[in-house]
């Protein structure tokens, strides 16, 4: 697909055209007859292409990110002159039209855009760019308008995406208090009182043992200090 021929094609034609003196139909006629050319005057954008024998719609391609070379703003007045935008480059051009060789199309010098089923259709061999019209306003501050929106995105898109990432609140429950009733005893302090009543025990043992020897044995007197430290 040579979607960068567009814009290079476009771009140098306009820039060699754009200081000449045509004038529109209107301009050239001076009668009160409809203006053959009214359907021209607008603003326009580009809205697809055609290559490879397939039409592509500018929203297929910039899912791919192939819309950067093709895609135009365009703006054409009862004046016989207007604008031609490029969203990637930021470029601004003003341009001056001349009639064709029918009421069915207009030119910027060699570069000729036919009006095709409501579309401006640019025919380079067997491709085709389409714009469609997105206003009847000629005057150049749409531009800033357009781009303005491309910037934003919808409100829709945005509740979607909080829905979608939005967690359920997290549903806050009062401590439950363990109750201990007067007949009860907590675990740790059973454990405590079972612990000492084993010493207690233990230690009364030592102490009949101790009261019926002379005093003199020595491994009692270590055990009985190891009981004092307990």
């Amino acid at each position: 697909m040579r979607k960068k021929l567009f814009i290079i094609v476009m771009l140098g034609m306009l820039m060699l055209t754009g200081c000449s003196g045509a004038k529109s139909a209107k301009n050239e006629q001076n009668t009160v007859e409809k203006d053959p050319y009214e359907a021209f005057y607008g603003t326009w954008r580009t809205s697809g292409i055609y290559s490879d024998g397939t039409r592509y719609t500018i929203e297929q391609l910039r899912v791919y990110d192939a819309d950067d070379a093709v895609d135009f703003i365009m703006i054409i007045n009862e004046k016989g002159t207007g604008y031609i935008y490029v969203p990637t480059t930021e470029e601004k051009l003003e341009v001056i039209w001349k009639t064709g060789d029918d009421q069915k199309s207009i030119a910027f010098g060699d570069l000729a855009l036919r009006m095709e089923d409501g579309e401006l259709v640019y025919t380079d061999g067997e491709e085709k760019l389409y714009l469609a019209k997105v206003s009847d306003r000629q005057d150049p501050d749409i531009i800033e308008e357009i781009i303005s929106k491309d910037q934003t995105v919808p409100e829709e898109i945005i509740e979607e995406s909080t829905e979608a990432v939005e967690e359920e609140p997290i549903q806050e429950t009062e401590p439950v208090e363990e109750t201990v009733s007067e007949n009860t005893i907590r675990p740790e302090i059973k454990e405590g009182i079972d612990a000492y009543e084993e010493f207690i025990d233990e230690y009364i043992a030592f102490m009949e043992k101790y009261s019926e020897s002379d005093g003199t044995d020595l491994g009692m007197l270590l055990e009985y200090t190891e009981m004092l430290n307990r």
